[in-house]
């Protein structure tokens, strides 16, 4: 995939999640969300980068074999968005990752929940 095809994958992807128009699901194998199509699935990891104490973010695509066709990590993007847009974008990541997390675990399904029982 050219660097510019996954600038735009991810800012739909960013959009979408964001709107809420994605099915996203906690993955069952080592953590991290997916989303499927009728052939593939998209899924997004986080991983504690020792070397900068902070996250990467890396997103993979598999076909309906689970082999993966596609796969880059947040550096590729922010390499391509240029020094100015790099903070702009790391936290388009966090955001993609943390909305995904909150719908694939019902978090305001438990928020509202629990509200409600402390009424």
């Amino acid at each position: 995939m050219s660097d510019s095809k996954a600038v735009q994958l991810f800012e739909r992807l960013h959009d979408k999640t964001m709107a809420g128009e994605l099915d996203w699901q906690a993955a069952g194998d080592n953590g991290g969300f997916t989303f499927s199509t009728e052939n593939y699935s998209l899924k997004i990891e986080k991983v504690y980068n020792d070397e900068i104490g902070d996250n990467d973010y890396k997103i993979k695509i598999s076909d309906v074999l689970g082999r993966i066709v596609e796969e880059f990590w947040d550096i590729s993007i922010l390499d391509q968005v240029g020094d100015v847009n790099r903070p702009k974008y790391y936290k388009m990541y966090n955001e993609l990752y943390e909305c995904a997390r909150r719908k694939a675990l019902g978090a305001d399904k438990a928020v509202d929940e629990i509200m409600n029982f402390l009424r």
